[in-house]
C-alpha cells in the first residue's frame, strides 16, 4: 500500500525519507529512538490440494433465506440479525426460461464481483485484468454493463446462480446492494439467498 512500513513491520525508504524530513523542518527537536529489530521471516510449508467440493454441494449444507429481490448481505436474517458481514453469498434463480440472445444487466451495484453461472456452468470471464473492473458484475461497472448469455444457457427450466466475491470492507456493504437484477429488461423475483460465511465450524466438519 506504499505506507512507510511493509505489513510486516519492515522500514522502507519511505519511513527513513520521513524521519528526515520530519528533523529537518519540525521546530521542535525530538529524540530518535534506535529502531527494533525487523521480525523473522518464515514461509509455511507447501500445502497439497487433495479435493474439492463443487458450489452445488458445498449450497446443500447451507441454509438459505427466500427474497422477492436481490439485498446485500449485512441485511440477510442471520446472527441475531446482523447479517453477514464476511465471504461469499450466493442468489440462485431457478425455473428461468432463457431465450436465445438472452441480455442479464445487473440494475444496481455490485460489491465487489459478481460470477455468473447457468446451470453450474460459468458465464462470466475469469479476472485476469484491472482494464475489465468497467464490465459487467464489477464493482466500478458502467452503466449499459451487460452479459449476453450463450446458446448453452437457452432452456425453459434453468438455474441462475450469482455468486458475489467480497473484496474487503470499508463504510460499506457487500453483495448485490441496490437494483434488480434483469433478463431481457425484466426484473427477476423470487430468489434464495445463501450467505457463504465459511466458518470455522463449517470449514472443520
Amino acid at each position: 500500500y506504499d505506507a512507510p512500513l511493509t505489513e510486516a513491520g519492515d522500514y522502507t525508504d519511505k519511513y527513513t525519507a520521513l524521519v528526515a524530513l520530519v528533523t529537518q523542518y519540525s521546530p521542535v527537536k525530538f529524540l530518535t529512538p534506535q529502531l527494533p529489530e525487523e521480525s523473522v521471516k518464515e514461509a509455511y510449508p507447501s500445502a497439497e490440494i487433495v479435493g474439492q467440493i463443487t458450489l452445488d454441494k458445498l449450497l446443500n449444507t447451507l441454509s438459505s433465506e427466500s427474497s422477492t429481490n436481490v439485498k446485500a448481505m449485512e441485511l440477510l436474517d442471520i446472527n441475531d440479525n446482523s447479517g453477514q458481514s464476511f465471504g461469499f453469498i450466493v442468489y440462485r434463480k431457478t425455473g428461468l426460461e432463457v431465450s436465445s440472445g438472452s441480455v442479464l444487466k445487473i440494475d444496481g451495484q455490485v460489491r465487489d464481483l459478481a460470477i455468473v453461472l447457468v446451470d453450474g456452468v460459468r458465464k462470466t470471464d475469469l479476472f485476469t485484468s484491472m482494464d475489465q473492473q468497467k464490465g459487467f458484475g464489477y464493482f466500478d461497472a458502467e452503466s449499459d454493463a451487460q452479459l449476453t448469455l450463450d446458446d448453452d444457457s437457452v432452456g425453459e427450466s434453468r438455474t441462475l446462480d450469482i455468486l458475489v466475491e467480497n473484496w474487503g470492507h470499508r463504510d460499506d456493504t457487500k453483495g448485490i446492494i441496490s437494483g434488480s437484477v434483469l433478463l431481457n429488461s425484466v426484473s427477476i423475483q423470487d430468489w434464495e439467498l445463501f450467505p457463504l460465511e465459511l466458518k470455522g465450524d463449517w470449514v472443520r466438519r
